[in-house]
């Protein structure tokens, strides 16, 4: 089996670098946090020993990673939460884009990292399960009840908009 620990750091920040902030941002929902978890995982690749089996695979480390670092950067004591920026992956003039984000930011926080994992990713219940520790049947409810709770407020959203255009 071939191993791909020869890929340099450079590379790997670049192939992975938005997919690694954009789950840090949408775990602990502010710039400032999202950028020291991306610099503590890119440090903990560059420091690791570790035989990478396919890029999938350093993918998948660098996630799991990520999420085991917005978990301690949550559990700190002395972390107190920061108002997250208002522009951050959407168009600042696109309202219909950051009305949605704003919702998915309302979701909990498995609820986020597995809408994430799944429309943004393409990742498949089985990896978002392993990825997120999970077993798959309880990934499936996750996303299912993060789609729910979306569509109901957007719903919502979209309902009064017509009241108001009558």
């Amino acid at each position: 089996m071939e191993e791909w620990r020869d890929l340099d750091i450079g590379h790997v920040i670049e192939e992975y670098s938005a997919t690694i902030y954009k789950i840090a941002f949408t775990r602990l929902k502010n710039r400032q946090d999202a950028d020291d978890i991306y610099q503590d995982v890119f440090l903990k690749y560059a420091l690791a020993d570790k035989k990478f089996n396919s890029h999938e695979h350093i993918k998948a480390w660098l996630i799991r990673v990520t999420i085991n670092c917005c978990n301690k950067k949550f559990r700190s004591k002395n972390n107190l939460p920061l108002d997250y920026c208002n522009e951050p992956f959407y168009d600042k003039y696109d309202f219909e884009k950051k009305a949605i984000f704003d919702e998915i930011m309302n979701l909990s926080l498995n609820q986020r990292t597995a809408l994430f994992l799944f429309y943004y990713e393409d990742y498949s219940i089985k990896q978002i399960s392993e990825v997120m520790n999970v077993s798959q049947n309880n990934a499936k409810i996750i996303l299912l009840r993060a789609r729910t709770k979306l569509k109901e407020v957007l719903k919502k959203d979209l309902f009064l908009e017509d009241e108001e255009n009558e």
